[in-house]
């Protein structure tokens, strides 16, 4: 089971609940995964960014409220006071090699927030919590405006699934090609949103010249 998709129905799951008991089990368990697994990969996200980023930019958590009607990103990203992107933070304990057999699962709520805001400025970052050790393959991650173009060409499948304690949900799943994979083209492609690049590619030949 994917952890992190576990806990994002278990958000609404709670809303959902019947009864009182209901729901304050799944507050509980929410409560258990989200500060077990949830956090730690939001606070490498945010800390990384700002050192990554460096001086001028600003990386804040976006506070949660459980009633809130939309999928809010977990990370709002500034440079001089003025809003560059926003950062939805997810991932897993799975190998890289098991999601490239299963796709990556995203929950339509996500997709919905990126289409109704700015798809450009919206990044899914998607964690491989076990791979963070060796630095390398930790991260996949894409502009919500890559995902929408695959999830309107029919690139991404529909799956309706059973994540545990009766919480049934709905998720597009996409192939692992949709995906970038280098953390230092995240970095750029935050730049370039910012202005400080011509080419959200970093090795574009227009980034080397006079500008």
């Amino acid at each position: 089971m994917r952890l992190s998709i576990f806990l994002e129905v278990l958000m609404g799951a709670i809303v959902m609940a019947r009864t009182i008991e209901e729901k304050e089990e799944l507050r509980r368990v929410y409560h258990y995964e989200r500060i077990v697994h949830g956090k730690p990969r939001e606070r490498w996200a945010l800390y990384t960014l700002r050192l990554s980023l460096g001086d001028g930019f600003q990386v804040k958590r976006v506070r949660y409220r459980e009633d809130q009607a939309e999928h809010r990103p977990d990370l709002r990203i500034y440079r001089a006071g003025r809003w560059v992107a926003d950062v939805e933070v997810s991932g897993s304990n799975i190998s890289l090699e098991r999601l490239a057999r299963e796709g990556v699962r995203v929950l339509p709520s996500k997709l919905a927030y990126a289409r109704s805001h700015d798809p450009v400025r919206y990044i899914y970052l998607y964690v491989l919590s076990e791979n963070i050790r060796y630095l390398r393959d930790c991260v996949l991650w894409a502009p919500g405006r890559e995902l929408l173009r695959a999830l309107d060409k029919g690139l991404a499948k529909e799956l309706v699934g059973d994540v545990g304690h009766g919480v049934v949900e709905r998720y597009h799943v996409f192939p692992l090609d949709v995906f970038n994979r280098e953390w230092y083209e995240l970095v750029s492609y935050v730049l370039w949103l910012a202005g400080e690049l011509a080419d959200p590619n970093p090795w574009a030949l227009a980034n080397f010249m006079c500008r």
